[in-house]
């Protein structure tokens, strides 16, 4: 349902820099010009129309103070549905990319499910819309629908992360650390049950010249005694990740 045009002229002044830039440094108010023997229109009934990149926008009275008329607010809500079209539609690529991707490799090149498909050759990587020259790639898609898939990093021989589709980082594959981020805990003496999770996985802390470690928030549920109990916390856990052998930059080498 549109709003009406007081609450539509109230979201048009908080708009006021976009509407600088559908007008531009050519923007130009045309007033209505006073009828013959009738009063002559104030600055404050005087309608003004407004040029834009989408056409003349025309308002009851001057901009700040006035309401947009029925054709122009038809314009405007015209200009957001095309807008939002526009917006849809690039945030669809990355989707409609992987998807085609996926088929062929898939399809094409016949890889099961959860096999990773190695693209080295100038050739391969054609395929690849911003590929870079010399970096190897390595692509496989997971049906879930089946159960979790399990990916086991060794500890050497490893260099980099893995990303999913929309190129983020997948919760620790930078380093071949393994964390326990579920807990389950029990106390007989006291009654009390706790779970311990956390509303972050990827909270891993990479060392450059020590071992890596994960520390951050994690959430509390349970019972003692029977009642329910709930809580924040911070944990931090550290000998999951192997010590890194890199060297600072700024270390003497020996000659």
């Amino acid at each position: 349902m549109k709003p009406n045009r007081r609450e539509t002229i109230s979201l048009l002044a908080a708009a006021a820099p976009a509407f600088g830039a559908l007008a531009g440094a050519g923007a130009t108010a045309h007033a209505q010009e006073p009828k013959r023997g009738g009063r002559a229109p104030t600055g404050q009934d005087r309608p003004h129309t407004i040029e834009t990149r989408i056409g003349r926008l025309e308002f009851t009275h001057d901009f700040a103070d006035g309401y947009p008329t029925d054709a122009t607010l038809d314009k405007l809500y015209e200009e957001r549905d095309f807008q939002r079209a526009c917006q849809a539609y690039l945030w669809s690529l990355p989707a409609v990319s992987f998807v085609s991707w996926q088929r062929g490799v898939t399809n094409g090149l016949g890889a099961r499910n959860g096999q990773i498909v190695a693209i080295l050759s100038y050739e391969a990587r054609r395929g690849i819309l911003t590929a870079n020259a010399t970096t190897p790639y390595y692509l496989g898609f997971a049906d879930l629908s089946a159960g979790p898939l399990v990916l086991d990093l060794p500890a050497r021989g490893v260099q980099g992360g893995a990303s999913d589709a929309w190129q983020t980082t997948i919760p620790g594959t930078e380093t071949a650390g393994k964390y326990p981020i579920r807990w389950h805990v029990e106390v007989p003496g006291l009654g009390l049950q706790a779970d311990i999770t956390t509303p972050l996985a990827n909270q891993e802390l990479s060392g450059s010249i020590g071992p890596s470690y994960w520390e951050g928030a994690i959430d509390i549920s349970g019972k003692q005694s029977g009642h329910s109990l709930g809580g924040v916390g911070y944990l931090e856990m550290t000998g999951y990740a192997p010590a890194s052998h890199k060297e600072l930059s700024s270390q003497s080498k020996p000659q």
